[in-house]
């Protein structure tokens, strides 16, 4: 649903339900992972606030174009280890970080804990002939939904 390279919406709630656009460095079954900086103050807050347990955030993600729309609510982690720094290292990471030794770049790890997901037709002639066949026989869109799947998640 949300791939490496993907620009998502990352929602706090410590600072007011802010959202800010953060590029995924990896996904996987059950997680996301973000190069951010930890000189920032969300970022500080985030390292802060329940360490242990972690700080609920939401994610989001849409791809207007295909009608793909994700939306998650996660357990954040500030994660300041340098091995893991250069392993989600990119070339898109150079225009925000002087490198992968800046001190300032850490890993945001974000557990997934429940979402949604919705899906519609991906085309513009798909979107019309579901509009009118909705107009026509008052029954909804075509499209799908559903709870994102964390049944798979590894032990």
């Amino acid at each position: 649903l949300v791939s490496e390279g993907d620009v998502v919406m990352l929602t706090t709630a410590a600072d007011g339900m802010l959202s800010r656009p953060i590029t995924v460095a990896e996904a996987g079954e059950d997680h996301l992972a973000f190069l951010v900086s930890g000189a920032t103050a969300w970022v500080q807050t985030l390292a802060e606030a329940l360490p242990e347990a972690g700080a609920v955030v939401g994610v989001t993600f849409a791809d207007p174009g295909r009608t793909n729309y994700v939306s998650l609510r996660a357990r954040a982690h500030v994660n300041g280890d340098r091995s893991r720094v250069e392993r989600l290292w990119t070339p898109l990471a150079q225009a925000f970080f002087s490198g992968p030794e800046d001190p300032d770049v850490c890993v945001l790890e974000v557990q997934v804990e429940a979402g949604e997901w919705w899906d519609g037709p991906s085309t513009g002639v798909g979107r019309l002939v579901a509009l009118a066949a909705s107009a026509l026989t008052g029954k909804d869109m075509v499209g799908d939904s559903g709870d994102v799947d964390l049944t798979q998640r590894s032990a």
